[in-house]
């Protein structure tokens, strides 16, 4: 049976030092240098006496002082890229920050730091692709189960439930409402972490955007007897196109679930310096500004402790892809009433 590599490490660490690796190579450095000093000592000693012997002995000692010193320093130093590597792991698992360790050293502590910062690398790319499918799949498949599940609304009115086509879409609806729990929870999943996810930028005309989302929004208004009016503009962004449609239909969406039916939500967008803001405004109840804020720096899979606001994934979605825009989501409740969420982007022109 072959002898376990780590036995000697795992003895160690068992009491000496153990949570320091510096410190156990640094604490048998300095027993391996004075171990042969003792016994240099005792041997003049015996040989010569202490009298005779002091002489020499403080000579030894001091220069095994200088030299214990000066190996300690230098094998401290040396420990350097085993806590590069460390540091690395531990940046990128908390900020997913990539390491910026050189990669240029031949021997096996350059080989540690240079592999380290390709595997973060890697793991990276894999992290960022798992994002951008799982957030794109899961918007994909949220939008149409949105529309179905407004569909089957609309068809259960004149065939509620009990006749033959209302058992029918009742049966629809429900299958609907299942799948778009599924999705929720895979875009939870996605949401963890898109600080990662990139795209390409291009101008994106925002009056194509408005046609989208009323395209999207106008049954689910329709039903509720909201009005959607969505000023012209001619203005162009630079961004994701996908994105931004996704970023305004959750928001207009999360409007109109929230106002009663006969009030208005509103889209307009300004150009104001040197950025464009784009607002989505209603006139329904509103909630606290502070809460919202609260709600969406509470982590997507912790539930909300009593008497919290219960945020759903609209935007909690919004929020991360606008990180990816380099911008974010501001909230405020004017005096009028209803609640006025905006965000910046950089024009096209």
């Amino acid at each position: 049976m072959a002898s376990d590599p780590l036995a000697f490490y795992r003895t160690l660490s068992r009491g000496f030092f153990p949570r320091s690796y510096s410190l156990k190579f640094l604490g048998i450095a300095f027993l391996g240098i004075h171990l042969p000093l003792i016994a240099f000592v005792v041997y003049l000693a015996a040989s010569h006496g202490w009298e005779d012997a002091l002489p020499a002995i403080i000579v030894v000692l001091l220069a095994t002082l200088v030299g214990t010193a000066l190996t300690m320093w230098s094998q401290h130093r040396l420990l350097a890229p085993i806590r590069r590597a460390h540091s690395d792991l531990v940046t990128y698992r908390e900020t997913r920050q990539l390491p910026t360790s050189p990669g240029e050293f031949p021997d096996e502590a350059g080989q540690l730091m240079r592999e380290t910062r390709e595997s973060i690398e890697s793991l990276d790319r894999l992290l960022k692709l798992k994002d951008q499918l799982a957030a794109g799949i899961a918007h994909d498949f949220r939008s149409p189960l949105t529309s179905i599940v407004a569909a089957s609304d609309y068809l259960l009115e004149d065939n509620p439930p009990g006749t033959d086509t209302g058992d029918i879409v009742t049966v629809m609806r429900r299958s609907a409402l299942a799948q778009a729990e599924h999705v929720n929870r895979l875009l939870a999943a996605a949401l963890a972490d898109t600080r990662g996810v990139s795209f390409s930028s291009e101008s994106v005309p925002l009056e194509a955007v408005w046609s989208e989302v009323t395209a999207t929004q106008h049954l689910p208004a329709s039903q509720k007897g909201i009005k959607l009016t969505f000023t012209p503009t001619s203005a162009a962004v630079l961004g994701s196109a996908a994105r931004i449609v996704q970023i305004i239909n959750n928001l207009v969406s999360n409007a109109i679930k929230a106002c009663p039916a006969g009030s208005e939500v509103t889209l307009t967008a300004t150009r104001e310096d040197d950025r464009v803001v784009i607002r989505v405004s209603d006139n329904g109840p509103g909630v606290e500004p502070g809460k919202l804020s609260d709600a969406l720096r509470r982590p997507a899979d912790q539930p909300p402790a009593a008497g919290e606001l219960k945020l759903g994934l609209g935007l909690r979605m919004v929020s991360s892809l606008l990180h990816l825009h380099g911008s974010r989501l501001d909230m405020e409740r004017p005096a009028s009433g209803g609640m006025r969420f905006s965000f910046k982007l950089r024009p096209a022109n």
